[in-house]
């Protein structure tokens, strides 16, 4: 077995050690050589048997190169950082608890960052819902798909400054180490504020003479990510997108005072007109063509939230 992995997996995990299983199980079915990667399981301080199952999975899997991390100091970021610094390998992927990667996963996160020119700054794919039970037939799998379509290649356009997110994204170690990793500003922890965007914002505004070759996309590069009924209630899912909203806001630092905020207001007005016409012509049942019309204007409600408060 090699003392030197290429690629470092990171697992944050807190309070989710009967899901971790199935997060874990999935690593192992990897097409990548077991030699070729680690596994890094960071456990934000849970109080149930995480370490346990760490454990269990080294015994019933010893050719695998697998860490245990006790972090005791809570939060996302935290944790994530952690676990970059614990990595061995060049390239560190970030994969939640509750997320289970499809078998090439990992190669493919190898193959784009010797691959592509110029290498990418972050690498990252598709989500899609791994549901507990059967959602109601109004809830389409569109309403927990994360996508940047299905043309693979460097993000371009307005979104590209926010990068790629969440619980399937993969950067250079040495990138991860010049930004310091994700922040820990207790603000943005305690609120849960898009820790990654916030990351993918600044290696965005750093590097302005090669924005459109920063954050490559991969269609094929999926991960499964547990959704529980809680998904399809509508005041969580309203919660959820003023969250949002409130997040970008504080991402791109938006005051009543700046073009974002004016943009934003543009927009909402728009989506104001657009509103009926959504309802009357969207996709799907009536249920889910509402949602998703009201869901943008939560959204657009919470940034405008976020740039008044600052």
């Amino acid at each position: 077995m090699s003392s030197e992995p290429r690629l470092s997996v990171v697992v944050c995990t807190y309070r989710r050690a009967d899901l971790l299983m199935h997060s874990l199980r999935a690593l192992a079915g990897q097409t990548l050589p077991p030699d070729a990667f680690e596994i890094i399981v960071v456990d934000n301080n849970s109080p149930d048997h995480t370490r346990r199952v760490v454990e269990d999975f080294r015994q019933n899997h010893p050719e695998r190169m697998i860490r245990y991390a006790l972090e005791t100091r809570q939060g996302l970021s935290h944790a994530r950082n952690r676990g970059f610094r614990e990595a061995r390998a060049p390239f560190v992927a970030f994969i939640d608890d509750d997320a289970r990667a499809e078998p090439d996963w990992a190669s493919r996160i190898l193959r784009h960052f010797s691959s592509v020119q110029p290498q990418p700054l972050c690498v990252g794919g598709k989500y899609l819902p791994w549901y507990e039970t059967p959602p109601p037939a109004w809830f389409t799998d569109d309403f927990e798909t994360r996508t940047w379509g299905e043309t693979e290649g460097f993000l371009t356009g307005p979104r590209q400054r926010f990068g790629l997110s969440g619980s399937n994204m993969a950067y250079p170690k040495a990138v991860l180490e010049t930004f310091g990793g994700f922040p820990t500003n207790p603000a943005l922890m305690r609120r849960n504020l898009g820790e990654e965007t916030h990351l993918n914002y600044r290696i965005f505004n750093a590097h302005p003479e090669r924005r459109d070759r920063l954050f490559f996309y991969d269609p094929k590069l999926v991960v499964h990510h547990y959704t529980t009924p809680r998904n399809w209630e509508t005041g969580y899912r309203l919660q959820r997108a003023t969250k949002a909203g409130i997040s970008i806001a504080y991402v791109e630092q938006s005051r009543v005072t700046n073009s974002f905020f004016w943009k934003m207001l543009a927009y909402g007005l728009k989506q104001l007109v657009l509103y009926p016409f959504r309802l009357l012509f969207g996709r799907g049942l009536f249920k889910a063509r509402w949602l998703r019309a009201t869901q943008e204007l939560y959204y657009v409600a919470g940034y405008l939230r976020g740039s008044f408060s600052r």
